[in-house]
């Protein structure tokens, strides 16, 4: 189906008419159907539901009925702001993100990969998807700066006084047992 279709919109393309590819990505946390969800949840394990996507993607070729596109032959790229809500802002918690998408009634999981605020997803069905995450606490060691300074100048001190005293003890020892005198 989709080779002849493709076929169809090449034709119309060189007979002069215009082809688009849109791409709609919206939030339907308030309006995901309550089976949707169902099926969703039941796959977060120790994820927490960050919220709900609609991706579709469309075709319009000039003068005929908008076609929504549910599966493309390979993934596409598909980048999209993560609210600033679900950013993580803990020094000690590592958030990894996740995408559980529904297709057919089916739940993937896909990888995604962040950014900065940006999460970008390989897909090629297109449908509801859940934004989800998992967060790690992770220990942070903080290393001693300068807690025993005063212990190792005083040393140091110490290591210095008894350098001269030896030096000049030595000194006066070849004076006294050698005889000698640079005076």
């Amino acid at each position: 189906v989709s080779e002849i279709s493709t076929a169809i919109a090449l034709s119309k393309i060189q007979n002069g008419k215009s082809v688009e590819i849109v791409l709609e990505v919206k939030d339907i946390s308030d309006s995901v159907s309550s089976s949707d969800k169902e099926k969703i949840e039941s796959k977060l394990g120790n994820s927490d539901l960050g919220m709900y996507l609609d991706i579709s993607l469309y075709k319009k070729i000039e003068g005929e009925e908008t076609t929504k596109i549910t599966k493309t032959k390979s993934p596409i790229k598909i980048s999209f702001v993560i609210p600033d809500s679900l950013l993580n802002k803990k020094t000690n918690v590592v958030r990894t993100f996740k995408v559980l998408r529904l297709h057919d009634g089916v739940v993937t999981e896909l990888e995604v990969k962040v950014n900065g605020n940006i999460g970008t997803i390989e897909t090629d069905e297109f449908s509801t998807y859940a934004l989800v995450y998992t967060d790690t606490t992770v220990n942070v060691i903080n290393p001693k700066t300068g807690d025993n300074i005063l212990f190792y100048i005083s040393l140091l001190g110490l290591g210095i006084v008894t350098f001269v005293v030896i030096l000049l003890y030595s000194k006066k020892k070849i004076d006294i047992i050698g005889g000698v005198n640079n005076e």
